[in-house]
């Protein structure tokens, strides 16, 4: 038996200037990932003779140092050979950067038998694998790939494979992807996307000056700056930047660590508190 372990972390408490070897200025996991989480990192253990609630401790006691808060999530398969195929794969062979985790809970009319034999066939593709979860959910999926859209084609591919009572996923790209502009055009297919950044923010007078910096880092070679929207709202943000039809390789380039939307980057530090990425994608109208 297999015991996949993924923590998802969020960068919420780092808040201060950074040097070069400073621990904090380094990638929190393998993973950048969008939305309300900010890294994650997913691990192996083999538990013939270690317990779940073990492996689950391990990754609370002895790894955790305050500058984060982290969630972890367990996933079990009995298939050996398919987790290692999947995640052992050489990256200088081929490359799958972006990697979306669905997690899954199913509705009680779903027969557990049928649940076993799609998750089978789910695993004939060397990109897709399933397994088994510890959580409130009964399934954690991944995929992985080099272009975005893909992600959500798998996403309606589960709607029709399972009945889903309910089913979040997380999108992320490897770090080592964003090392340079020139990977990430290298690994990753561009399309154009729509985004919208949802931030707490600790100082006004430096949104203005943020904006600026991000149409200048979005702008095409050949083309004028980006209009980026702004709008001040109550809740759980403050502000919100509308970003329509820019380059998902030009907006994954801002994420990498020490860039402009990164906790660890001075002028994120001086105006926001925290920034949530939502990427959209509009479908076409007879998809799926």
């Amino acid at each position: 038996m297999v015991i996949r372990r993924i923590q998802l972390k969020n960068n919420l408490y780092l808040d201060k200037e950074q040097d070069k070897d400073d621990q904090n200025s380094k990638p929190l996991g393998e993973y950048c990932t969008f939305g309300y989480f900010d890294a994650m990192s997913i691990d192996k253990k083999v538990g013939k003779n270690l317990g779940v609630w073990q492996v689950l401790s391990e990754g609370i006691i002895g790894e955790i140092d305050g500058s984060c808060s982290v969630r972890s999530l367990l996933c079990v398969s009995g298939d050996e050979k398919k987790d290692k195929e999947f995640w052992e794969i050489d990256p200088k062979i081929e490359a799958y950067p972006l990697l979306f985790v669905s997690v899954i809970r199913l509705k009680e009319s779903m027969d557990g038998v049928a649940v076993k034999a799609e998750m089978d066939e789910l695993n004939k593709c060397k990109t897709k694998i399933a397994y088994f979860s510890y959580e409130h959910s009964e399934l954690i999926t991944f995929y992985k790939t080099k272009k975005f859209s893909d992600g959500h084609d798998f996403c309606h591919d589960l709607h029709k494979k399972f009945e889903i009572y309910k089913m979040y996923t997380i999108f992320s790209v490897k770090e080592e992807t964003l090392v340079s502009y020139d990977r990430i055009k290298q690994e990753i297919i561009d399309e154009k996307v729509d985004c919208r950044l949802r931030a707490i923010v600790k100082d006004r007078e430096k949104i203005h000056e943020i904006k600026e910096k991000l149409e200048n880092a979005l702008k095409e070679d050949t083309v004028c700056n980006p209009f980026i929207l702004e709008y001040h709202m109550m809740g759980n943000s403050d502000v919100m930047f509308e970003l329509n039809g820019i380059s998902i390789q030009k907006l994954l380039a801002c994420y990498k660590t020490n860039e402009l939307l990164t906790h660890s980057n001075t002028d994120y530090q001086k105006a926001f508190y925290n920034v949530e990425t939502e990427i959209l994608w509009v479908e076409e109208p007879n998809a799926g």
